[in-house]
């Protein structure tokens, strides 16, 4: 058995599988296959390795940016800042 990764027009990994080497199976159209141990749904594939996706950036909600305050100064100015008062730093 190996492990395949299958690999949409956009060079992302849809899907990964087993099956044995030299099967008469063809991937959906569109698609294609690489033998890989690591390939994992969601890499990309640059046409020698694959790179799994950055984790999204989450942003504070100005809740939490407010309980981070230290000071009550900090705590106006992010008040300021949600209100259009003052530029975001």
């Amino acid at each position: 058995m190996a492990r395949y990764a299958i690999i949409d027009g956009g060079n992302l990994v849809t899907n990964v599988i087993e099956m044995e080497r030299g099967a008469n199976w063809q991937p959906p159209a569109g698609h294609r296959v690489i033998i890989s141990n690591t390939a994992s749904p969601g890499d990309t594939h640059d046409g020698r390795r694959f790179t799994p996706p950055q984790p999204a950036i989450r942003l504070q909600t100005p809740r939490e940016r407010y309980a981070e305050a230290a000071t009550v100064d900090a705590k106006v100015a992010l008040i300021a800042e949600e209100l259009g008062l003052t530029e975001r730093q």
